[in-house]
């Protein structure tokens, strides 16, 4: 087990491997995706946002299709890590009178959603759409499977209608990836 010290340094080597990979090793880069889910287990909402979430983000915007998909987990884990945090965080606060933390946590979670919202958003790329809705099922599904209840305490009001928003997309491909995600959300 690596000390805390060390461990702080993991992603900043993820990231550098990352980007020095060649564009044909696409398995290197998958595999590099696929950690980024169980590193939000280990780090705090800090670490998360400054170092996990750029290289989520690099990855859903890989050019190999199973990286992104694989990012796809990891992004909606750092969402409901970063709510864990703030509203932990928030209680914590309540008894030091400190909101500096707390805030800084909020702005981290609110950038993030809103970075997630740019993906459904994105004219130029149906795909990142696409993302969008799976991150979006994930993120339901495992708040659902984690707390028995998706709560609108998440303020995630712009994130849904975003979501909904995508049954009138130009592309076929995107409404169908929608009908297709609205048969495995739980019902609410």
């Amino acid at each position: 087990v690596l000390k805390p010290e060390i461990r702080e340094n993991y992603p900043i080597i993820l990231q550098d491997i990352f980007t020095n990979t060649a564009p044909l090793k696409w398995r290197i880069r998958k595999m590099l995706a696929s950690q980024l889910k169980p590193l939000c287990e280990l780090y705090n909402a800090e670490s998360i946002f400054k170092s996990i979430n750029p290289m989520a983000f690099t990855c859903l915007e890989d050019s190999v299709s199973i990286v992104r998909e694989t990012t796809v987990d990891a992004v909606a884990a750092m969402i409901i890590k970063m709510y864990k945090a703030k509203l932990d965080d928030n209680e914590n606060s309540m008894e030091d009178n400190d909101k500096t933390d707390h805030d800084s946590i909020a702005e981290w979670l609110d950038s993030l959603i809103d970075d997630v919202i740019e993906l459904g958003k994105n004219d130029k790329s149906y795909y990142s759409r696409q993302l969008f809705i799976h991150i979006t099922c994930t993120l339901v599904n495992s708040w659902k499977y984690n707390h028995n209840s998706f709560t609108t305490d998440l303020s995630f009001g712009n994130l849904l209608d975003c979501f909904f928003n995508l049954s009138n997309d130009d592309v076929l491909n995107v409404q169908i990836t929608l009908a297709q995600a609205l048969t495995d959300l739980p019902a609410w």
